[in-house]
């Protein structure tokens, strides 16, 4: 009988010695690592990242994991750590997202949304006055324009092109072109990118060069004389769209690179930019282009250039 009740007794402590808080065979999640830690989105992003998570230890007992956003108005996350945008990005802003395991453990990702196209470009919005949307700077200039026509910043130039070929020849604040450019350049060849097709282009995906008819409805729209209200060929709301939408659009000058007597220097007039390169669809046996500027606020188309010289390029898309 008593070896009965030790019996009974021993097997009673093992039993509470052995409970699931002591179980040496137990194996839970003691932490969550998220990849990537931190994601960049931007305005028209294409691709956005995946996410993923990995447990420590790998063989615990529940991998589960339970993925989540601190902002849902503006990114979600699905149970494979799959983002999606829920709106336009219409403000600078990070979201945390958020692995959680079974057990409570957490592991997280910053993203950040960016309210700009890569490469910093932000849109401007001109189809009231338009109908189109435009960037705010040349493509490759890393600065907004400074708005100051006499000593524009540099950095808001951009980078200069021939006409179909996206290599740039010169950069921001260069002093002579590089090897890139072209002597004999004449838009033909392996080198030679049709701009007249989207994507073909050095704009972001989606956006374009804009057509000659483009440009002048630009130039038109920016136009604006005292004279013209005083003979009551325009209005004074109509002078005051006109200034005012020049003054949303205006862009850092760049001028542009072009041969003169065999050598390659810099043209660049004093006057205030609105647009630099078109493409000029009237002779496209010779595929020459045009660049625009607000000459003493006047909105002013030049004469065609030959693709030989190298220009700035700005990008323009239909909403």
């Amino acid at each position: 009988m008593k070896k009965e009740f030790l019996f009974l007794a021993m097997s009673a402590f093992v039993a509470f010695s052995c409970g699931d808080d002591d179980d040496p065979t137990s194996n839970e999640v003691t932490g969550i690592s998220v990849t990537p830690s931190t994601a960049i989105i931007y305005q028209e992003q294409a691709t956005l990242p995946t996410l993923s998570a990995t447990i420590t230890p790998e063989n615990a007992d529940d991998p589960t994991i339970t993925w989540s956003s601190n902002n849902k108005a503006y990114l979600t996350v699905n149970n494979k750590g799959v983002l999606t945008l829920a709106k336009d990005i219409d403000t600078d802003a990070t979201v945390t997202i958020t692995a959680t395991s079974a057990n409570g453990k957490t592991g997280t990702c910053a993203v950040q949304l960016k309210a700009c196209l890569e490469g910093g470009y932000k849109v401007i919005d001109a189809t009231t006055e338009v109908g189109l949307l435009i960037l705010d700077r040349n493509i490759g200039a890393t600065e907004a324009y400074n708005n100051n026509p006499s000593e524009p910043n540099a950095a808001a130039v951009g980078n200069y092109y021939q006409f179909g070929n996206n290599t740039p020849v010169a950069k921001n604040g260069d002093t002579s072109v590089n090897s890139s450019f072209n002597n004999t350049w004449n838009a033909v060849g392996e080198d030679y990118k049709d701009w007249t097709i989207v994507g073909k282009t050095p704009c972001p995906t989606g956006w374009r060069i804009p057509t000659q008819a483009e440009t002048k409805k630009i130039a038109d729209a920016t136009f604006w004389d005292w004279d013209f209200v005083d003979m009551g060929m325009m209005t004074e709301e109509e002078l005051e769209a006109a200034k005012a939408l020049q003054e949303k659009i205006l862009v850092a000058r760049g001028g542009l690179w072009k041969i003169n007597e065999g050598s390659v220097v810099k043209y660049l007039p004093k006057a205030a930019y609105f647009w630099s390169c078109e493409i000029n669809s009237t002779i496209t046996d010779e595929m020459k282009v045009a660049y625009a500027y607000a000459d003493n606020n006047f909105a002013t188309l030049d004469k065609k250039q030959p693709v030989v010289n190298a220009m700035p390029i700005r990008c323009v898309k239909s909403e």
